[in-house]
């Protein structure tokens, strides 16, 4: 959820709780009981959630934008030392292009059988009865 859900849901909540609560006046010398909460009590649980909700919301984000400065220097990284690959290959596919298709296409065989190769495959057949 984005902060800004979080903060619309807890001000939906304070506002239904708020309506709830404005048809029930107290006379003056009641006493509120244990089992029912007052106004205030309410309201101050509904700081506290909302102080929590805002708390855990600012450590996410924050969470996040370390795991996205992370990605980035981490593809920074990888692009940078592709570029450098790609230097020191390129002039050898522009001298011997052959030479770098046979080396393409030894490799691809490589990776194809690896994927594919996975054990002896055995099939059993039955004579017929």
């Amino acid at each position: 959820m984005s902060e800004n859900t979080l903060e619309r849901t807890a001000r939906a909540l304070d506002e239904r709780l708020e309506t709830s609560f404005k048809g029930e006046a107290e006379p003056p010398d009641a006493q509120p009981s244990a089992a029912s909460p007052t106004p205030t009590k309410v309201r101050d649980a509904i700081g506290a959630v909302q102080d929590a909700v805002s708390g855990a919301a600012n450590s996410v984000s924050d969470a996040a934008a370390k795991v996205g400065d992370h990605a980035r220097s981490a593809y920074a990284g990888v692009n940078e030392r592709a570029q450098r690959v790609a230097e020191h290959v390129d002039p050898l596919v522009h001298d011997q292009p052959y030479v770098a298709l046979c080396v393409a296409a030894a490799a691809g065989l490589l990776v194809g059988l690896l994927i594919a190769g996975r054990g002896p495959k055995i099939v059993y057949v039955r004579p017929p009865a």
